[in-house]
């Protein structure tokens, strides 16, 4: 699928042309995670790659993103770090990879919880909990590059699971934001455990 000029220099008005890459090394690297660890998805995913990657900077940037490719029909991958094992963030039929690592801010942080955007790493996360007396719950063996929304889209557990258990049990995700994909995306907050 190719992306026209129009709607690259569309995306550049959004995040600046920095943020927006179509070199054919970076594409077919930010098209990948480890699935290649499987013998059966290693064949299956090895040619899949993106069209275009864009690196919004803000939510509102986010949002601004999702409406284009809405609108011009362009499928969507979310990439954090690429951690995940299984393909997640390898996207299938071309298209739009949105790269999340520069929304990396932390919005809250107490002892008892952690609010954070969905590139924020967790080594990130944990650095910054210890320092106020806190550390996370539980987290993978990739802390030192997986993102929050990565985690929280392909993970289970971790270093600490013994203890609380997993990302779904009661008290280890307390809430979650997302951007729905359609004309006026919405952003939507979602804090009830059944729907978590």
């Amino acid at each position: 699928m190719a992306v026209s000029a129009t709607i690259l220099n569309d995306f550049a008005a959004i995040v600046g042309a920095d943020h927006v890459i179509t070199d054919p090394v970076q594409l077919d690297n930010n098209s990948r995670d480890c699935y290649w660890y499987s013998p059966v998805l290693k064949p299956q995913l090895d040619e899949k790659v993106g069209d275009v990657i864009v690196r919004p900077g803000t939510v509102t940037e986010l949002i601004e993103v999702i409406k284009i490719a809405f609108r011009e029909q362009l499928p969507i991958t979310m990439r954090g770090a690429a951690t995940g094992n299984y393909g997640q963030s390898v996207p299938l039929q071309g298209g739009l990879v949105i790269n999340t690592k520069r929304l990396d801010r932390i919005l809250e942080l107490t002892t008892d919880a952690i609010r954070v955007e969905t590139g924020t790493v967790l080594i990130t996360m944990e650095k910054a909990a210890r320092k106020i007396g806190a550390e996370l719950r539980f987290y993978p063996s990739t802390l030192m590059t997986a993102t929050a929304g990565g985690f929280l889209a392909g993970g289970s557990g971790g270093v600490g699971s013994v203890t609380w258990g997993t990302l779904w049990d009661p008290g280890n995700v307390l809430g979650a934001t997302v951007v729905t994909v359609e004309a006026e995306p919405r952003s939507l907050t979602i804090t009830d455990p059944e729907e978590l």
